[in-house]
């Protein structure tokens, strides 16, 4: 577990409120949230989760240990943990966010020669104004940092920018899906070209909700392209040309239109 502390001045007009600047709270590890009882229904453990189970109670007892060695207290019955207040309070606006936007991003590199897909997931938990952003790596690290929700695009923009990526431009791109899934069908992304990033949002709702409206995109070095589409739907999808700096405005677009529409 580590606890950070950023506090950066930010500038605005006169006669506007300042945005407060990022705040980076704390990182905390697959196994350690799992010791804390902090698993969440939609954010992922992604080392955990692929361990098999005798190595996962061998990775929560390392974890207990870890948090024991860095200063967090026993609780009165000499075996629960007595969490540092800022990370209870941390865990507490997590779980009891009603609105999380779910954000996957998968950047091509080169490894050994080979094209790798390297994931990253994004979780905006959002309360009121107030929003916990949580970034988790594939090798199960989860960054926490606090926001104003007027921040987000900016703060999105930084971590779903990618080199190479080009706008789209052209007539949309129709896909029939499940004629592809099914060997028929033609595809042809040239205007797309290698892929260098694909994105793919969602909003989860605590609670009831509607079909999830799902987000993707695939920016490439010959063009960019966004398609959008309720989950379950039927039927072809189009992709739609972008510009390829426009990710992270149309995620916060997305995330703007689902949450304003459905707390009506």
């Amino acid at each position: 577990m580590t606890t950070l502390a950023v506090d950066h001045a930010v500038a605005s007009p006169a006669g506007e409120t300042a945005v407060p600047s990022p705040l980076a709270l704390a990182q905390l590890t697959d196994e350690e949230l799992v010791l804390m009882g902090a698993e969440h229904p939609v954010v992922v453990l992604p080392h955990y989760e692929q361990l098999s189970p005798a190595a996962q109670e061998v990775a929560v007892r390392t974890a207990h240990r870890s948090l024991l060695a860095h200063g967090v207290e026993l609780g009165p019955d000499g075996r629960s943990l007595m969490m540092p207040q800022e990370i209870s309070d941390l865990l507490d606006v997590r779980a009891g966010a009603e609105w999380v936007l779910v954000v996957r991003r998968v950047e091509t590199v080169e490894r050994d020669g080979e094209p790798v897909g390297v994931a990253t997931e994004l979780y905006a938990h959002a309360v009121a104004e107030f929003v916990l952003l949580e970034q988790v790596s594939g090798d199960g690290v989860h960054e926490f940092v606090a926001l104003d929700r007027r921040s987000l695009p900016t703060v999105l923009a930084e971590r779903l920018r990618a080199d190479g990526t080009r706008d789209g431009a052209g007539a949309p791109i129709r896909l029939d899906l499940e004629a592809i899934a099914h060997g028929h069908g033609d595809v042809d992304l040239t205007q797309i070209g290698p892929l260098v990033l694909q994105v793919d949002a969602t909003v989860w709702r605590r609670g009831p909700q509607n079909a999830p409206v799902l987000l993707g995109l695939m920016l490439g070095s010959q063009g960019s392209w966004a398609t959008r589409a309720e989950f379950g739907a039927q039927g072809p999808v189009e992709l739609q040309p972008i510009a390829a700096d426009a990710a992270a405005d149309l995620v916060v677009e997305l995330f703007d239109q689902v949450t304003a529409a459905r707390t009506r």
